[in-house]
């Protein structure tokens, strides 16, 4: 198991060399919409945790094309419904939207 907790710009790695990453945490970090737009290269990544950072709504958008997620965290994230919308085809296990302010409970009806 690949476990990825700090980074400088996800953007900028050599992606061969991180192929069988499984597990990244963002939190609290600096990260922008092109480090996840780079996620869908990582065929092996299950679990992402991405609470309290400031990436846009369309950044988030981009995490509808990482396939392999199952294990989500959106916790203080500018996730909104449109959001949702975008993740919709993943087979996400486990999904945590904690103090999202763009969220209601209309919004994650079965």
């Amino acid at each position: 198991e690949i476990r990825l907790y700090a980074f400088r710009a996800l953007y900028k790695i050599r992606i061969p060399e991180f192929a069988s990453l499984q597990d990244i945490t963002l939190s609290n970090s600096t990260a922008k919409d092109p480090d996840i737009e780079v996620l869908k290269k990582l065929p092996s990544l299950h679990s992402l945790e991405i609470v309290k950072c400031k990436i846009s709504e369309h950044g988030l958008r981009f995490l509808g094309d990482v396939s392999g997620l199952r294990r989500l965290d959106l916790s203080t994230t500018q996730t909104t419904e449109s959001t949702l919308n975008a993740l919709g085809r993943l087979q996400l296990e486990d999904l945590s939207l904690a103090s999202c302010k763009g969220i209601h409970d209309r919004s994650i009806q079965p």
